[in-house]
């Protein structure tokens, strides 16, 4: 059984934690890009939340109710509000190196992976560069997970490559590898 249907090439998808999930899509003949906003049940809030974008490829949603998109032609990520509007269509620029994948932690900080480039980034959610370089020398880095933080304040970034062989970066950015 589908959760959600009729969904047209959907690229990736977002958890804000406050029960939505945001589906966004590259379109095709008739349909443009998109992010969709659904509750966890399957119920549509919005099905064309944010339109008119070049080939969403990669989304993150924060507690706070925004919605971060990286364009894979666009070279940018852009901010949107859980209402739709645009807060900036270009918080972060110049990332051609092929955006597979954002993530957000708890403290705010937004993390890109770049296949291209191999590396992870971190910024924070008003676009300014933290570390653009936080992890280099990866092989096709495609697939971010922030783990919450649980006691002692141990919160985990995890990056997943295709050949699933896992990347953990603790809290003090130690890192630890392993395969499935």
């Amino acid at each position: 059984a589908s959760l959600i249907s009729n969904l047209y090439n959907p690229s990736c998808m977002a958890y804000d934690g406050n029960g939505h999930l945001f589906v966004a899509g590259w379109g095709g003949p008739g349909v443009s890009p998109f992010i969709g906003e659904y509750t966890t049940s399957g119920m549509t809030v919005n099905a064309s939340l944010v339109t008119g974008l070049q080939t969403p490829y990669a989304l993150a949603a924060d507690k706070d109710g925004f919605v971060y998109v990286a364009s894979q032609s666009g070279g940018t990520i852009g901010k949107y509000s859980s209402a739709g509007q645009t807060i900036n269509a270009a918080l972060i620029t110049n990332v051609f190196a092929g955006v597979y994948d954002l993530a957000i932690d708890g403290s705010g900080h937004l993390f890109v992976a770049q296949d291209g480039a191999g590396t992870i980034g971190e910024y924070t959610t008003s676009g300014v560069a933290v570390n653009p370089s936080l992890i280099t020398g990866l092989n096709l880095p495609q697939g971010l997970l922030v783990i919450p933080p649980v006691p002692p304040q141990v919160g985990l970034l995890k990056a997943v490559k295709p050949s699933f062989s896992h990347l953990t970066l603790g809290t003090a950015y130690q890192l630890q590898v392993s395969a499935d």
